[in-house]
């Protein structure tokens, strides 16, 4: 990738980039390194709603993202953000994948942006 940035980016960012073809979402995609949680690529992957075509250019999109395992690291922060954020398991599991890495997270998710010590790139689908 050609950016210097290493971002985790949230399903709905990608979304936004592959199948909405929006603009912000694309460049942002394009201009850093960009990490994805193992839980946004089984969100992605597994989403009813998409055509074949569309499911082709989302694993075309993936394949040039590092996908991060979940670790035990990361399952104990996610545990604790469920816990003091009242997050469902894959937003908890995306930020914990940020937060561990040191990274700073693109998501348009508004929950997200109250944990503390979670570095954010607000992101609106605009």
């Amino acid at each position: 990738m050609a950016g210097s940035n290493n971002l985790v980016v949230d399903t709905n960012i990608i979304l936004y980039a592959a199948v909405n073809n929006n603009a912000v979402a694309i460049e942002l995609l394009a201009e850093n390194n960009i990490f994805i949680s193992d839980i946004t690529e089984i969100e992605l992957l597994g989403y009813h709603r998409l055509s074949e075509k569309e499911l082709t250019i989302l694993a075309e999109v993936l394949s040039n993202f590092t996908v991060v395992p979940i670790s035990g690291k990361i399952k104990e922060t996610a545990i604790q953000l469920r816990k003091s954020h009242a997050l469902k398991t894959p937003d908890a599991i995306i930020a914990a994948t940020a937060m561990e890495l040191g990274y700073l997270l693109a998501t348009a998710d508004k929950k997200l942006h109250k944990i503390k010590n979670l570095k954010i790139i607000e992101f609106g689908a605009n």
